[in-house]
């Protein structure tokens, strides 16, 4: 899980750079781009219904939200590039899931740049 350990350096560099407006991804826009379907036995999501892809019920919809997790201890998350938006995993996590939310993040992400 690469990516979750970059993340902490991700939100320490747009925190020194600052910016104006805080973009924010609705949860009907990540669950729709993740395809996140809520798991039948727990409160929680699958990627594409698979229990080895949870992820917490709470999605993280813009840079303090996400940043907020990161901050927690043992929190795993995958977010953008530029930590505008992510998840909270669930482990264990299957590596396959982590590259295909990796991707559609980073799309919401640039979406919301532009």
């Amino acid at each position: 899980m690469r990516r979750l350990i970059a993340i902490s350096g991700v939100i320490a560099l747009i925190g020194a750079v600052g910016c104006g407006e805080q973009a924010t991804v609705s949860d009907d826009a990540i669950v729709q781009a993740l395809d996140l379907k809520r798991a039948d036995d727990a409160a929680v999501y699958e990627i594409g219904g698979d229990s080895f892809c949870q992820v917490e019920e709470e999605l993280l919809n813009d840079s303090a939200e996400v940043e907020d997790v990161d901050a927690q201890r043992n929190a795993q998350i995958l977010a953008d590039e530029t930590a505008t938006v992510g998840i909270q995993v669930i482990p264990p996590f299957d590596p396959r899931c982590e590259e295909k939310a990796e991707r559609a993040l980073n799309k919401l992400g640039k979406e919301e740049d532009g």
